[in-house]
């Protein structure tokens, strides 16, 4: 739990905001492009691991 603390005191908070914010963009780009709902999940498969990754992933 300390070095939880000892990391975020490193980290200003607008810079976590500014991630934040950045993340939630990347997310929506996705659908838009498909001519879907902003924030509709989009899922693919990666066969080669045999994953599905999704844009909720992202945020």
């Amino acid at each position: 739990m300390s070095a939880t603390k000892e990391v975020l005191r490193m980290v200003d908070p607008r810079d976590l905001i500014g991630v934040g914010l950045l993340l939630g963009m990347v997310s929506v780009v996705p659908a838009w492009f498909m001519g879907q709902p902003f924030l509709t999940a989009q899922w693919w498969t990666v066969p080669v691991i045999d994953f599905k990754a999704s844009t909720p992933l992202i945020f």
